[in-house]
């Protein structure tokens, strides 16, 4: 699933407390979800269709031609820990350096942060990541981060669903140049966590939005709490590198 399709639902969530944002809920469930925990599940017929032009098109993505679902330092065990890349940063995808650039980015703009719990590629119609050997058909990346006690992060990138408007009625928006800065907070009831989001909308509706979870009782004492700050969300959405090749077949 897209970004633009998980704002989307969180608009029609009303467990959340609006603050100029939507209820990010199911992003936060994909957040939390592990790399020891991911489940592979069925390819989607569409996904099916292109599997072979994700073969033929991994090198667009700045790696091998290796399509590999598992890293071949993890051997054939999908369960088995990532490995790290001579660079420092942690392969989660093998056959593609979509993942490493990511964390390259994050690394240059939050210091703050380790290493990610995962990094994984998804699509318009998957709730969740698809299967790593079909990373060309990806349609975004996203990247979920521990950050402290009571905190966590989510960063994404991704494409709109072709007819879809990337509009934010309640977010705080500025123009600059390349696109459309916006920032956002909310509050989910249930867990007590406050997300702030900050995203950038470039011209072509390309998207990079980061999303710090805090857990504090009032918005001030999350305000206080938080390790990132606007200005680092702000400089991870806006640094050119975050970006990858259209999905095979687009």
């Amino acid at each position: 699933m897209n970004v633009e399709d998980q704002l989307r639902d969180h608009y029609r969530d009303d467990a959340a407390e609006m603050l100029g944002g939507p209820d990010l809920s199911a992003v936060l469930d994909r957040g939390r979800r592990r790399r020891r925990t991911r489940v592979a599940g069925g390819v989607g017929a569409g996904l099916a269709a292109v599997a072979v032009a994700a073969v033929a098109t991994a090198s667009v993505l700045g790696g091998s031609t290796t399509t590999t679902g598992s890293d071949p330092a993890r051997g054939a065990d999908p369960a088995a820990g990532p490995a790290d890349s001579a660079a420092g940063a942690v392969d989660f995808v093998a056959g593609t350096d979509v993942d490493d650039t990511v964390q390259d980015v994050v690394a240059s703009h939050l210091t703050m942060l380790g290493a990610p719990d995962d990094v994984y590629p998804s699509d318009w119609s998957t709730n969740g990541p698809i299967p790593d050997a079909y990373f060309a058909a990806a349609t975004d990346w996203q990247a979920a981060y521990p950050v402290a006690d009571g905190e966590r992060a989510l960063v994404l990138m991704g494409y709109p669903k072709p007819g879809e408007s990337t509009d934010c009625p309640t977010c705080h928006e500025q123009s600059v140049p390349g696109g459309t800065l916006s920032t956002q907070v909310s509050r989910l009831q249930t867990t007590g966590e406050w997300l702030f989001m900050t995203s950038l909308v470039r011209d072509d509706g390309f998207r990079v939005s980061v999303i710090d979870y805090v857990t504090a009782p009032r918005l001030a004492q999350a305000r206080a709490a938080r390790s990132i700050s606007d200005a680092d969300a702000t400089a991870v959405v806006r640094d050119a590198r975050m970006h990858f090749a259209p999905p095979a077949g687009s």
